[in-house]
């Protein structure tokens, strides 16, 4: 939702996930780190939570990002 608030719509978040899924993979857009506001992955992308490990975020016992430890603040 924080990146669809700077986009100026904040009440289209899936919007965002629609947008990254079809950037071009040769961009090398880091889009495994967007999850969404309750730290869930992408449904069916294994791969995502292996990438977030690599880069040291942990997660809750559900599976969910720790939100309160790695959530991007923008504002601070």
């Amino acid at each position: 939702k924080s990146i669809a608030v700077l986009m100026g719509y904040p009440q289209h978040a899936r919007l965002v996930g629609r947008a990254l899924k079809l950037v071009p993979k040769n961009l090398n857009i880091p889009c495994h780190r967007v999850v969404n506001c309750q730290g869930r992955l992408v449904p069916d992308w294994i791969e995502q939570k292996e990438l977030l490990s690599r880069e040291g975020i942990l997660f809750t016992p559900k599976g969910y990002v720790d939100m309160k430890r790695f959530a991007w603040r923008f504002w601070d």
